[in-house]
């Protein structure tokens, strides 16, 4: 089996090492925030975290962009300012604790992808699959963000390869909602041994602090490499619906 990591809102992992425990930004934060009462409290976390993943994805699309500039192709640019706008807007523009559908996530989600792929056309293919009876459950915003773009970074971007990155949503036997982000971009051989919290991640660390501050303990995101090649994470949260 390859590795597997799970973050049930204890720690948080991506498949490059990344960063200490400690250097998550939210560790800087966890006094202030002990001084705020109760749903204040909660409320704040959440504003942080998601006012956190902001200047990632703004950086990673202005390098997308800067890259068609830099090989002077106008058209293509254009097109992805348009695109690039609309997804500021969503990304932006929306209260900071605020929940979105799926739906919607999904949907802002291929936005991001398809600015994406302006840069990675040639070794990037998307498929979605979100069955019908999970399209309404309540997320907060952009919590896809940062498994997609982990897909991006450390997968599609890292070999020469075709990738297959995939968006999977359904409804498990528990009565929950299951997330499952995947690609197979090959990383050399999955390991054996279990993944640790010793390496850590800013964008799984996010994903996994959010769905704690939202879901509690009923939030659960687990990440592995696989056997076949390729990077999966996966989170599931109780189905809620609007």
């Amino acid at each position: 089996m390859g590795s597997a990591l799970s973050l049930a809102g204890i720690g948080c992992a991506d498949r490059s090492g990344g960063t200490p425990c400690q250097s998550c930004p939210r560790a800087g934060e966890q006094a202030r925030l002990a001084e705020i009462p109760g749903e204040q409290a909660r409320l704040a976390e959440i504003r942080a975290l998601r006012y956190q993943i902001n200047p990632h994805f703004l950086f990673n699309c202005l390098n997308s962009l800067a890259t068609l500039v830099n090989r002077r192709d106008v058209s293509e640019a254009e097109g992805m300012i348009g695109e690039f706008s609309a997804f500021l807007r969503y990304g932006l523009a929306a209260d900071s604790v605020a929940e979105v559908e799926l739906a919607d996530e999904v949907d802002m989600q291929l936005r991001y992808l398809t600015l994406a792929r302006r840069r990675f056309a040639h070794l990037m293919t998307v498929t979605i699959d979100v069955d019908d009876d999970v399209r309404h459950a309540r997320l907060p915003a952009l919590i896809l963000q940062p498994l997609v773009e982990n897909a991006i970074k450390h997968g599609v971007a890292m070999t020469s390869a075709s990738v297959l990155l995939s968006i999977r949503a359904f409804r498990s036997d528990a009565n929950m909602l299951v997330v499952r982000i995947e690609d197979d971009a090959w990383s050399g051989s999955p390991s054996d041994e279990p993944a640790t919290l010793i390496g850590l991640g800013i964008g799984l660390c996010n994903v996994t602090e959010r769905l704690l501050a939202r879901f509690g303990n009923a939030g659960r995101l687990v990440a592995r490499t696989l056997q076949r090649g390729g990077f999966r994470s996966e989170f599931t949260v109780p189905l809620v619906s609007s």
